[in-house]
């Protein structure tokens, strides 16, 4: 069974976010932002998910941001895989990336705005449309 899911996530300068959680039981939901009422992500138990576009945007107009995405895997959690290192989102754009990621049910896609290379307590917006596949 296939179906289409929008993940979304806010992250924070300094602070890992994750966007599409593990497909592992009792890791398999992530915060939207810092607090539950601001809502979940959610994904199915053993599912694997194939990210077709993924959509990064600041929350100011006029400021330039740099932006690191990798994937984990739960049993290597020490090893992340870069998808994105480094890469500046210029001001007054947005960064889109269409590319297939490909998620096993142990890995989880997590970005990062690093404290060195952005304002101190800025926010980005993060989307990833995908489908996840229900084995």
């Amino acid at each position: 069974m296939e179906k289409f899911n929008n993940f979304i996530a806010i992250g924070i300068t300094g602070t890992e976010k994750t966007l599409i959680p593990s497909g592992v039981s009792g890791q398999n939901t992530s915060l939207v932002g810092t607090a539950s009422n601001q809502g979940t992500n959610t994904r199915t138990v053993n599912s694997t998910v194939i990210v077709n576009g993924l959509y990064l945007t600041g929350n100011k107009a006029d400021t330039e941001y740099v932006v690191s995405m990798f994937i984990k895997d739960t049993n290597y959690p020490s090893r992340p895989i870069n998808v994105l290192n480094n890469i500046p989102i210029p001001a007054n754009n947005a960064f889109f990336l269409e590319r297939a990621i490909t998620l096993l049910p142990t890995q989880y896609l997590a970005f990062i705005m690093p404290a060195n290379k952005n304002p101190a307590n800025e926010v980005i917006h993060a989307s990833a449309s995908s489908i996840e596949i229900v084995d």
